[in-house]
């Protein structure tokens, strides 16, 4: 785990099924619930301490003080047993702690702000289990008497208070009891079954982020029906090519498409569910106002393209203990400069065409990354494509793509170069290169971190210029 580096390593191909014997310098333990030692053969939580393990978790002491404990011992959540061969054996996950993309996740710290809702008198949490994710967070909720509590409150309760990986993926279910034993404590594992029950019942609503869109549409394993049950997807976080929108339409024959544009700091600011081809983010959400700049701060018109700057009725009122950030993003008059271009057509449709902070320079040329990748992106071989620019003293920068190509297709550099040659000025040439990668760097919301996309070609494109010296 991350927390404590390698535990264990089976490498005998025996059949027992252990996860093998500890590594060098781990130390690990069988405790029970009381935190007595258990002997061979007894299933309790596995604790660890290993020579690189973490010290804690920044600026968060409570989640720490749930994981190490008081001694060292890092508390993995997990449970299993030793035989008497010394091999450790993972035989599941201890109750009360559930892991969502390799972060732990407290069921007790989302219950306690459940239940500081006027309208909630008890919640419980559980795992959904996932082959991806391992466990997706969810609630079952009783309401008090004569009060009405809706999913979307409580929703927004967890989003704005804790982070992303906590946020209840597994879903919301009110009920009008939970089950106990005859002491009166919840039986968590009926709970939890009663919620796997209710997940899979559910008219199913999911919300990726553009870049998991795209690598599940490029799925081989992905096929014309595997969406046929939902019945709305969203996607929002960051930019929706039309590309990508007009496709994902495709693999919903019984649902709708939501496009949500909007940012931490504002909330939503437009909404497309219309199901047109335009390729539009949608119309302002009410309680909404924007307007077009340009680099001057002058107001534009129809149809012309600049940074897209709104006030809504939600917005932030600056970064905490940060003002310089604040002044970047919020201006006197109180309007939020979202780093974002686009602009609206004569329907008051809002189109984004890219990020205003993204944009490169080559020879005193702007480039918009997200055009190039566009492009790139329609190759039938290419399934994500991000566009960086390499640092250059006298162009500025170099147009320079990481590109993943779809499982068992080959694409070439010179395809690629020969496509946006064919189609763009001569000064958004990829002249800072195209190289192949397995994966992107991602954040645990699912967006393309650029900056590591960025040192990522830059580390590239310095070994190939090294190959051609040589």
């Amino acid at each position: 785990m991350t927390e404590s580096g390698t535990i264990s390593t089976e490498s005998s191909q025996s059949l027992k099924g252990s996860v093998g014997n500890l590594t060098a310098g781990c130390t690990a333990k069988i405790t029970d619930d009381d935190g007595r030692l258990l002997g061979f053969g007894e299933s309790g939580e596995i604790c660890v301490q290993t020579k690189s393990q973490f010290l804690g978790y920044y600026g968060d002491p409570e989640s720490t003080k749930e994981i190490l404990d008081e001694d060292g011992w890092i508390h993995t959540g997990d449970l299993g047993y030793f035989d008497e061969d010394g091999l450790l054996f993972v035989t599941g996950r201890k109750k009360d702690i559930l892991k969502y993309n390799n972060f732990h996740v407290t069921p007790s710290e989302i219950e306690e702000i459940l239940e500081t809702h006027p309208g909630v008198s008890q919640a419980v949490v559980v795992g959904i289990p996932d082959p991806v994710f391992t466990d997706l967070p969810a609630a079952l909720v009783i309401c008090k008497q004569g009060k009405q509590v809706s999913e979307e409150q409580l929703t927004e309760m967890i989003e704005k208070t804790l982070p992303d990986y906590k946020k209840l993926r597994g879903g919301i279910y009110f009920v009008d009891n939970l089950p106990m034993t005859a002491s009166g404590k919840i039986q968590k594992f009926r709970a939890k079954d009663i919620a796997i029950g209710l997940f899979k019942q559910r008219t199913i609503r999911h919300k990726f982020p553009p870049a998991q869109a795209a690598q599940l549409m490029n799925c081989p394993l992905f096929e014309k029906d595997t969406l046929a049950g939902l019945n709305n997807y969203t996607c929002g976080g960051s930019m929706v090519t039309k590309e990508l929108s007009n496709k994902m339409k495709q693999y919903l024959p019984k649902g709708a498409l939501t496009i949500v544009y909007g940012m931490t700091e504002s909330g939503t600011i437009s909404t497309e569910s219309s199901q047109s081809s335009k390729g539009s983010v949608g119309n302002l959400t009410a309680g909404c106002t924007a307007k077009i700049t340009d680099d001057d701060g002058r107001l534009l018109g129809v149809g012309e393209s600049g940074e897209i700057c709104v006030q809504t009725k939600s917005q932030f009122l600056g970064y905490y203990g940060d003002p310089e950030s604040t002044k970047e993003t919020l201006d006197e008059d109180g309007w939020i400069h979202t780093g974002d271009l686009g602009y609206f057509d004569e329907d008051s449709l809002l189109f984004v065409t890219g990020r205003k902070k993204d944009i490169l320079k080559y020879n005193n040329f702007h480039v918009t990354p997200s055009e190039i990748e566009e492009i790139l992106e329609t190759h039938p071989g290419v399934s994500q494509a991000v566009v960086v620019g390499i640092p250059d003293p006298v162009f500025t920068d170099l147009p320079a793509a990481l590109v993943i190509c779809k499982q068992g297709k080959y694409v070439s550099e010179e395809q690629l170069t020969e496509m946006i040659e064919k189609t763009l000025p001569d000064y958004k040439k990829l002249r800072g290169g195209i190289y192949f990668v397995d994966n992107l760097p991602m954040t645990a919301s699912g967006k393309i971190q650029k900056f590591r996309a960025k040192d990522l070609a830059i580390g590239l494109f310095k070994q190939r210029t090294i190959r051609h010296k040589l």
